[in-house]
Formats: C-alpha cells, sequence, structure tokens
C-alpha cells in the first residue's frame, strides 16, 4: 500500500474495515471482514522511527479494531483492547498515529 506523504516526512495512510467475500476454494465462498477490500489486508511497510497517521474507516455494522502486527506502537493505539486501544465504531472512523 502506498502512502502519502505528511509535510514532516512522515507516512500517511487510509484503511476501510468492510465485508468481504473470500474464496477458500472452488465452489466455496464465506463472508469475513476485509481491509481495503482484501483479506489479510493490504502490507504497509514504513521505516523505523518515521511518524505515522493511519485514517480507519469502519465500514461494517460492528464495532472493530486494527493490530499492527510487527510494530511497536503505544498501548493505546497497539489494537489489543486489553491494551486499552477503543473500538471503532460501526459507520465510523478513527485516526492512528505512531
Amino acid at each position: 500500500m502506498s502512502a502519502s506523504k505528511t509535510t514532516a516526512g512522515g507516512a500517511r495512510f487510509s484503511l476501510r474495515i468492510a465485508p468481504v467475500k473470500l474464496e477458500l476454494s472452488p465452489g466455496q465462498t464465506i463472508q469475513t471482514i476485509g481491509y481495503n477490500g482484501s483479506v489479510p489486508g493490504p502490507l504497509i511497510r514504513v521505516k523505523e522511527g518515521q511518524q505515522v497517521i493511519v485514517d480507519v474507516r469502519n465500514g461494517s455494522d460492528v464495532p472493530e479494531l486494527v493490530h499492527w502486527h510487527g510494530l511497536y506502537v503505544p498501548s493505546e493505539v497497539d489494537g489489543a483492547m486489553e491494551e486499552g486501544t477503543p473500538m471503532v465504531p460501526p459507520g465510523r472512523s478513527q485516526q492512528y498515529s505512531f
């Protein structure tokens, strides 16, 4: 996923959480949650120490989270309820900055 650059040399991304159909095998399709229409979601590449902003829009009908696998981020944006990350309500947006 390509980023739009921010004025401070950081990177900005947009993610949309929404239901998608996923073909597991020929003739076997399930409905699940995707990010920008894909499962798994898009790869986000950033440089260590780079400021990152991600605008997340929840297009599903249930509260959702985003977990940043492989990134060391503050607990409040880690994407784990037990760490205090707030859920993104249905139809709402949340901006993550780390």
